[in-house]
């Protein structure tokens, strides 16, 4: 039975939705995809979401190990919350960040790429044209399995459903996970660093994350909270501030990131209802000024 599962699965991490809520417990959302844009609240728990996200079914319409990466999914971020409850603290009492701080932020990064469903489709729709008929559905629903498990779960789940792979088929295929791999990529070769927005202003997030936002050299750029967004360049375009780990933008630099997460955003934009008319402002400036419907 559903009851006995977790049906309702986040790509953007409850724990990072709260850090956008008033006292109320609740975010200020634009949903961009009505016409006229809507205006509202909402709990954390109800947005950036998907029923049956992570799940990996079978073609007899049953489920491969429920939850199974829910549950991987859901012990993650119980470390990678606990760390980012020091950032505040950090950027605050000290002028660099530490090599813990770095690989959480690695591991962030990581995990909200191969958990976006944008990028997941955006995959799909360039390797399944290469995919053989008969194995088009069940390789659409293995993605989000391949993505955070390792191989063998994915051979279990073909041989779950009639599909075998030989030996010389499987040394093909990659040895990490899409987001073990791309973790791997970070730590090598980039410079993780904490944003902070200074000035009061204050950081939007969108339904479409991790943002490539083409901050001077950044490849990555995430908001965490309104007033923090974690980071990751390339080593050979790093500076000295990069290299320390805290970089403080100030309102121009804030309003020139937010005008890429609200251009990229899918369906929402979330940002503090204490800022919501500067807020609105931005999402109809920059989504109408952009985006004809």
């Amino acid at each position: 039975m559903d009851s006995q599962y977790t049906v309702n699965q986040h790509y953007i991490p409850q724990f990072i939705l709260r850090n956008f809520a008033n006292s109320k417990g609740l975010v200020g959302t634009a949903n961009i995809a009505k016409n006229p844009f809507v205006f509202s609240t909402a709990k954390p728990k109800n947005i950036c979401s998907a029923n049956n996200l992570y799940e990996s079914q079978n073609l007899d319409g049953t489920y491969f190990e429920r939850n199974k990466v829910e549950n991987h999914l859901a012990c993650l971020e119980e470390k990678l919350s606990e760390q980012f409850r020091t950032f505040p603290s950090t950027v605050q009492q000290k002028d660099c960040i530490s090599g813990e701080n770095r690989i959480s932020i690695a591991l962030y990064i990581a995990s909200q790429v191969a958990r976006n469903p944008w990028v997941t489709e955006r995959i799909k729709s360039i390797l399944l044209p290469h995919i053989k008929e008969e194995n088009k559905i069940i390789f659409s629903n293995s993605c989000m399995l391949f993505n955070f498990l390792p191989a063998e779960k994915l051979y279990e789940f073909l041989e779950n459903n009639n599909l075998h792979m030989t030996n010389e088929e499987k040394e093909k295929m990659p040895n990490d996970t899409a987001m073990g791999g791309l973790l791997n990529d970070l730590i090598r070769n980039c410079f993780m660093f904490i944003f902070v927005a200074e000035n009061e202003s204050m950081f939007y997030i969108s339904d479409n994350m991790p943002l490539v936002c083409k901050y001077d050299d950044c490849i990555f750029f995430i908001p965490i909270s309104p007033s923090l967004a974690v980071g990751a360049c390339p080593a050979n375009a790093a500076t000295p501030s990069h290299k320390n780990g805290i970089i403080r933008l100030g309102k121009e630099r804030v309003r020139l990131v937010n005008s890429n997460i609200i251009k990229n955003a899918k369906r929402f934009v979330v940002y503090s209802p204490d800022n919501a008319e500067q807020a609105k402002q931005d999402i109809l400036r920059y989504r109408l000024n952009t985006i004809n419907y």
